[in-house]
């Protein structure tokens, strides 16, 4: 079986306006990573999959400089418009480029790797998650640390999902937007118990406040559910040490990681 994904799928599931009014799967983090930075303000970092610009315009108010690394043409340009209405010597210590997990290449090494909001789900193979992680570590400085999150697995779910299961249909949530319509969004799961792999398909359905189904959007997604203990051995296998997994009381269903860069 194939896992490789065409570049341009993701680009086509995370929609910049959906994705900015948390409307979907996985929640939206910032302040957490700046809690478990071990850097100080003014120290350089790397959000990977940096979507609209959320984290990275937090982080660059806190005083740090960040590049934003992103696959997906609308969501770079969602985070120039954004970074744009900043202060000047809040947009200037931000700096947008295009590539991925496994690919980036950063002009200056930093102090920090982020991988936020679930972004090791996307990886969907060993091999490509240890080549991403040696990535990151190429662009870290000596004693420079990654951080990434990992939601908490919900087996009662993959175990309602596996088989015939995979065609019932889960209801997500309501969702007000700005426009004054509400988006009903409806999940279908289908889990493969032998590959880990999640493929889910979602439709977004805008309600008039009269009650009448407008547009309906449908999108597809596929995820790899990684374990603390996978990835905390992918990273000793890049060459990281010091692996600590940490707890956030904010976040129960989530897991961090941190890992630091320790060259010999």
């Amino acid at each position: 079986m194939n896992n490789s994904v065409d570049p341009d799928f993701w680009p086509e599931f995370y929609d910049p306006d959906l994705y900015e009014q948390n409307i979907g799967p996985g929640g939206r983090i910032a302040e957490e990573y700046r809690q478990l930075l071990v850097s100080s303000s003014g120290e350089r970092l790397a959000e990977i999959g940096c979507g609209p610009g959320g984290v990275l315009i937090a982080l660059a108010k806190e005083g740090f400089c960040v590049t934003g690394v992103d696959r997906s043409r609308t969501m770079l340009e969602r985070a120039r418009v954004r970074i744009s209405h900043q202060e000047a010597h809040i947009s200037e210590k931000i700096e947008l480029i295009s590539g991925s997990l496994e690919n980036f290449a950063l002009r200056t090494k930093v102090d920090a790797v982020l991988l936020t909001n679930e972004l090791i789900l996307h990886v969907l193979e060993s091999e490509l998650l240890i080549t991403s992680l040696q990535n990151c570590y190429g662009n870290l400085r000596e004693r420079g640390c990654i951080i990434l999150d990992l939601p908490e697995i919900n087996f009662a779910n993959l175990a309602d999902s596996t088989g015939s299961g995979g065609e019932r249909v889960y209801c997500r949530g309501f969702y007000p937007t700005n426009a004054g319509t509400v988006i009903r969004v409806t999940e279908q799961v289908q889990f493969n118990p032998h590959l880990w792999i999640k493929d889910m398909t979602f439709a977004y359905e805008f309600i008039a406040r009269s009650g009448k189904v407008g547009e309906v959007l449908f999108r597809r997604l596929r995820q790899r559910l990684w374990t603390p203990q996978e990835v905390k051995f992918a990273l000793q296998i890049a060459g990281f040490g010091s692996i600590e997994e940490i707890k956030i009381l904010t976040h129960p269903d989530r897991t961090f990681i941190r890992a630091r860069r320790e060259d010999t």
